[in-house]
């Protein structure tokens, strides 16, 4: 994996502990700190959810998103749905995807709503279906790469949502890091997303 994301992750692994990834935010010249996770998994259960809008290069941009993992499904997969629109008249505007992989770790130290957590999602641009959308690269965008973090139920200037644009050989393989995006894929475009503005998103235990 190679990480691509602007926070910093150090990650340490001793004497056989788990390795815990803590989390470093550089927005506009101020650090936020978040409070240590533990490293996110592809055959883990946790639903995640949420909806509201961030700030990309063209202005603001609103999401949704859904996915969750049965039982029976092997490492990795997932169901689900991605939506992100750039509002106003900016190019490349609209990605509507189906989820196809995941990775996530729930918070042992949940919020008082019972949610927190990170998670990486992966929607495929591929599937010819009449409803998928994604935006042109070159190389082609094939899959696109969600990282989400649930820090705070208020959601809005805590949370977090970033979307990664990718150019994949093959299957993406689900990252097992916050912030890593899979070897076998480059970015064609730039990502975009960061802190929520408004909205909020939820990683918790499925029911």
């Amino acid at each position: 994996m190679t990480s691509r994301f602007p926070f910093r992750a150090a990650r340490g692994l001793a004497h056989g502990m788990v390795g815990v990834v803590a989390i470093v935010l550089i927005v506009a010249g101020a650090r936020i700190a978040t409070a240590s996770v533990s490293a996110i998994s592809p055959t883990a259960q946790g639903a995640v959810s949420g909806g509201g809008t961030v700030t990309n290069p063209c202005g603001d941009a609103s999401f949704g998103l859904n996915s969750v993992r049965p039982n029976t499904f092997p490492g990795g997969q997932a169901l689900g749905r991605i939506n992100y629109d750039r509002l106003g008249s900016c190019a490349n505007a609209h990605v509507n995807v189906p989820v196809v992989l995941k990775s996530v770790t729930v918070s042992s130290t949940p919020t008082p709503n019972g949610t927190g957590g990170d998670a990486a999602i992966i929607g495929d641009c591929t599937t010819g279906d009449t409803n998928t959308a994604c935006p042109t690269g070159s190389p082609p965008v094939t899959h696109v790469l969600v990282f989400t973090r649930d820090v705070a139920d208020s959601g809005a200037g805590q949370d977090q949502f970033q979307i990664h644009f990718l150019n994949c050989v093959g299957t993406p393989t689900p990252p097992t890091s916050f912030g890593a995006t899979p070897d076998n894929c480059t970015e064609p475009l730039p990502f975009e997303g960061g802190l929520l503005t408004t909205g909020n998103i939820q990683v918790r235990l499925p029911p």
